[in-house]
């Protein structure tokens, strides 16, 4: 019968994020940020086998910090007007951080 695939993008913890950096994540985003190596595990721990896990993190994260704050710069006036200048350079404080402390992958895995 058919059997279920699952593609997941997400970012891990390259071993640089220091612990105020997860406790920020913790706090703000309510996420943990895995290593690389703890993925295949947690996938089979939830009825998958992983058929691949790609590291992208230099076509993600690389560019991340810049062209976040491009961005930004771009519809500064707009983000501005919708919450606050305080809350727009926070979010690009959060990118900066994460562009040094955290790694991208793609994981692809299909039901056991």
């Amino acid at each position: 019968g058919p059997t279920a695939s699952a593609v997941v993008a997400d970012l891990i913890d390259i071993g640089t994020m220091g612990e105020e950096e997860r406790e920020f994540a913790r706090q703000l985003c309510n996420v943990q940020y895995l290593p690389r190596a703890g993925y295949q595990e947690m996938v089979q721990s939830n009825g998958f086998a992983c058929t691949s896990i790609v590291d992208v993190t230099d076509e993600v994260m690389l560019p991340l910090d810049s062209k976040f704050r491009e961005a930004v710069q771009g519809s500064r006036d707009q983000l501005v007007a919708f919450s606050s200048p305080e809350v727009v350079e926070g979010f690009a404080g959060v990118c900066s951080a994460l562009a040094r402390t955290a790694g991208y992958i793609l994981v692809t895995a299909t039901r056991v």
